[in-house]
């Protein structure tokens, strides 16, 4: 399984341009994240949460999330409630997280990247490519269990 068809209309460059999005993405291409996802809802629930989180279907990518009983789906699940401005909530599902996964990012730190998005004015270019950063590594790793 992988996420091609999902990139090539919303190529990484231009999704999730928002820190903490204001709407989903156009129709088209939730469109093609929910075919691809509802494949993926019985067998690859943490891919599927985050292809939703991808195109800023948050709501779904919640009700995905919170049914992953795993460090890795905490935190997809932390990943969601930071998109969505609940810092707190975020935090929280950090703290659940027993072994952090290694996203293998230069000087990443969950905690101090999530503080920066909670600060940050606007959608500052260097924040808007580390989420991306983080969701492809994060994406790697759930393609990968």
């Amino acid at each position: 399984m992988n996420v091609t068809p999902l990139t090539t209309v919303l190529p990484l460059a231009h999704a999730m341009g928002a820190l903490v999005p204001r709407g989903p993405a156009s129709p088209a291409v939730v469109e093609v994240a929910v075919a691809l996802a509802d494949e993926l809802i019985t067998t690859r629930l943490a891919v599927a949460a985050g292809i939703y989180l991808y195109v800023d279907e948050l709501d779904r990518s919640h009700t995905l999330s919170q049914r992953i009983e795993t460090d890795l789906g905490a935190y997809w699940h932390a990943v969601m409630h930071r998109r969505e401005g609940d810092f707190s909530n975020s935090r929280y599902w950090l703290n659940r997280i027993v072994r952090m996964p290694d996203l293998r990012i230069a000087d990443y730190d969950a905690y101090a990247f999530l503080q920066a998005v909670a600060e940050a004015e606007g959608d500052p270019p260097a924040l808007v490519e580390l989420q991306r950063a983080e969701w492809s590594a994060l994406m790697d790793l759930s393609l990968s269990e």
